[in-house]
């Protein structure tokens, strides 16, 4: 990605906020799953899904959480995950939070201070983390914001030699949910070129690695056409987000859930922030094109991800859709994870389960396992790229409980948040520095 279109995704991600905050600040409490949603699941259900390599039931399952955390109660209202809680308001220090729930800061400090979003190594184009009312009040009521908590219960562990299995922090209430939305801008007054995964697009180099493959490079896109515009009979015109990239159809912005920026949001930004970005105008939009969600269901979490598609029933990342995913929702491909291992991968490995929009930037990322990363989550960091969470990695051989590298470190429930977002943290944790 180059500068330019960072400082882009990096603004957009402010605008996010500060529409979310506006669309819903007469709501004051986080809105819960609907009751036609199984959630939490029965545990036992679950375990016995995966135990069955029963590979259907889990894919049902992600799609009923994928139906409930986008349901919206009334035509015009947001959806059940804009309610929740941003990363600023769980984890400030404060006795009050920071005005109210959803008052957003217009700042880049999410994005601009990590180098990447805070749950995790997948920084994406326009991201940013949501926790629901039970995660958000685990993480309040336990302390983990801060870092003493931390240092406190490693302290108690090693008195007591506490084994590997038992070095983590208390763990969340089955019904917590974290989510990682992940936006696209889309001009008003022109057609933009939206990256659309058919990949892996490159082969394994010398090494047995497959390169980074970042949307931008991606070699196939679709032009989506803001209201009051029509396609051109050449879509040659439109402007690529790389030279080489064939647009292969248009869409309309109806085709995704989106919210319009307006002057008010670019208003309330520093003079500062707005420097150099004269190309964002009021009247752009933001559209929905990729979400990781997971879930305390289980003790290793329940893990499902979800990514936009211009041809969202082919394949069999689109099967088992229910009806009770309609409209833009169903235009999206969705795959999950109850294990870093099974079920197996056609190369013979353990299990891939990636977001290409967020995971696609990373070596190796179109092989990884998001819950082979999450669980290296730990205080203090482990040493490596990203404090530890590179590079990419599948199956629970790695990083296991009884592990020497475990040692002396506190297990962060799979939530790389708790590292990234726990005061003090004035400066970025050093070993973010290496990104």
């Amino acid at each position: 990605m180059n500068s330019s279109n960072l400082r882009l995704c990096l603004l957009a991600s402010v605008l996010l906020l500060l529409f979310t905050a506006c669309s819903a600040e007469e709501k004051d409490t986080a809105r819960e799953m609907p009751l036609h949603v199984d959630f939490p699941a029965d545990q036992l259900v679950l375990l016995q899904q995966l135990d069955q390599i029963n590979y259907i039931g889990m894919r049902q399952h992600a799609w009923d959480l994928w139906s409930g955390i986008t349901h919206r109660d009334k035509p015009g209202d947001v959806a059940v995950f804009e309610s929740w809680y941003p990363a600023d308001y769980v984890f400030h220090v404060e006795k009050t939070p920071p005005a109210a729930l959803r008052q957003y800061q217009s700042s880049f400090e999410p994005l601009n201070q990590h180098g990447f979003e805070e749950i995790g190594p997948g920084e994406s184009h326009i991201s940013h983390v949501l926790y629901n009312q039970r995660a958000r009040d685990h993480i309040r009521s336990e302390k983990l914001y801060l870092r003493s908590t931390f240092q406190d219960l490693n302290a108690r562990f090693d008195k007591d030699k506490t084994s590997g299995w038992d070095r983590t922090v208390p763990q969340f209430p089955r019904d917590s949910i974290v989510i990682k939305p992940v936006w696209w801008p889309v001009k008003q007054a022109e057609l933009t070129a939206l990256p659309v995964w058919d990949g892996p697009y490159k082969g394994k180099n010398r090494a047995g690695q497959f390169p980074s493959m970042p949307a931008e490079d991606w070699p196939l896109a679709v032009a989506v056409i803001p209201p009051g515009l029509k396609a051109p009979t050449d879509l040659s015109t439109v402007t690529r987000t790389n030279p080489t990239q064939k647009i292969r159809g248009s869409v309309g912005l109806e085709s995704f859930y989106y919210f319009q920026i307006t002057q008010d949001m670019i208003d309330k930004l520093d003079s500062k922030e707005q420097d150099g970005f004269d190309h964002i105008k009021a009247g752009d939009y933001a559209v929905l094109i990729a979400m990781h969600v997971t879930t305390r269901e289980i003790n290793s979490w329940v893990w499902a991800t979800y990514w936009w598609h211009d041809k969202p029933d082919q394949g069999h990342l689109a099967m088992d859709r229910p009806d009770s995913v309609k409209n833009v929702w169903a235009n999206f491909l969705m795959n999950v994870s109850y294990s870093m291992d099974t079920p197996g991968s056609p190369d013979q490995g353990p299990h891939v389960v990636y977001n290409p929009y967020i995971e696609g930037k990373f070596p190796d990322g179109v092989v990884s396992n998001c819950m082979s990363c999450h669980n290296r989550a730990s205080s203090p960091s482990l040493a490596g790229e990203l404090c530890g969470a590179l590079p990419v990695t599948r199956g629970s051989y790695n990083y296991q409980p009884t592990s020497p590298e475990r040692d002396g470190r506190v297990k962060l429930e799979f939530l790389w948040s708790l590292l990234f977002r726990s005061s003090p943290n004035a400066d970025n944790p050093a070993c973010l520095s290496q990104h």
